[in-house]
């Protein structure tokens, strides 16, 4: 067990994107290796902020989790012996330096090339992987092999189609946020011609408002050796839900495969759901002004495991 720890394990990295940020992504081709950043230079890291599409960003961050491992003492005594003066259990005992594990957010708005980065068969697959770069106004920070836990649209009246995503990282297999002063040659501008979708574009025909998520468990992977950071990280089954609210009762319309558009043609986009279970369905009337509303929610459950639960398009 080492004689003194380095670093402050008790406080957690958090790196926000703040007033003038920008978020990048970088979504990498299936299958490719992580990044590694341990034998990387500080240009080389650098680089990859130059990489990837900017996002409408309404809010980011990252952050570090110490894991400390720890044991309790076996004897813990009821009663003190003053006799022997023997020193008593107090605390439980620090084993090492400990694991660090990164995770984060983002939020933004949905336009058509972040559509083109997300709503693809790629970026659902378990062996995809993407790179976030953050600019708070003042400093860059790069988050390498970043794995999606939840991805979530959202399309309401009045409001602009927005999207999130839950992620996790190795952060390059290094121990620290990989976090530098900004450069000059990484200054970014948004794309002019990069459109936000309309909201009258999306959802399913009689749809007021709607929410679809996908979820799947991160399971970072610790290996034997010199590392403090997860080797990788192993994603499980996905599952999907839908929730929308319709003014018409529309019970006996609705169909088992749920075809959810996004955006317009050349660059419209979809997601089908394929086994789709009606899990509830609620009528409401909060005053005498209002409309009765509707509001349904889905889950898409296979019977066979080999079957697609959802299509993207």
């Amino acid at each position: 067990m080492p004689n003194n720890i380095d670093n402050n394990l008790t406080e957690n990295d958090i790196f926000i994107v703040g007033y003038g940020g920008w978020v990048k992504v970088d979504r990498y081709k299936q299958g490719k290796h992580y990044e590694n950043f341990q034998h990387d230079s500080e240009t080389q890291i650098k680089k990859l902020a130059e990489r990837g599409t900017i996002l409408q960003v309404t809010g980011a961050d990252v952050s570090r989790q110490t894991n400390l491992p720890t044991v309790t003492s076996y004897y813990l005594p009821y009663h003190e012996d003053k006799e022997t003066n023997r020193q008593h259990v107090r605390s439980p005992m620090l084993l090492g330096k400990g694991t660090y594990t990164f995770s984060g957010n983002i939020s933004f708005e949905l336009t058509y090339g972040a559509l083109e980065q997300f709503i693809n068969d790629a970026f659902f697959k378990r062996d995809t992987i993407f790179t976030l770069s953050f600019f708070d106004g003042q400093n860059t920070c790069i988050v390498a092999n970043c794995v999606w836990s939840n991805f979530q649209i959202q399309c309401s009246p009045n409001n602009l189609v927005t999207a999130s995503i839950t992620y996790q990282s190795n952060n390059g297999y290094v121990d620290d946020l990989q976090i530098f002063r900004n450069d000059a040659d990484t200054e970014v501008m948004y794309d002019e011609e990069d459109l936000l979708v309309p909201y009258w574009t999306c959802g399913h025909e009689g749809f007021q408002e709607f929410t679809i998520s996908f979820e799947r468990p991160v399971t970072p992977v610790f290996l034997n050796g010199d590392l403090h950071v997860a080797s990788y990280l192993r994603p499980g089954l996905i599952s999907v839900s839908l929730s929308a609210t319709t003014i018409e009762y529309r019970f006996e319309e609705w169909e088992k495969e749920l075809d959810i558009c996004l955006g317009t043609r050349p660059q419209r986009h979809g997601i089908k759901l394929l086994k789709s279970l009606l899990q509830s369905c609620q009528y409401s009337m909060s005053s005498m002004t209002d409309i009765g509303a509707k509001t349904y929610a889905w889950n898409s459950i296979s019977e066979e495991s080999h079957e697609h639960i959802f299509e993207i398009y």
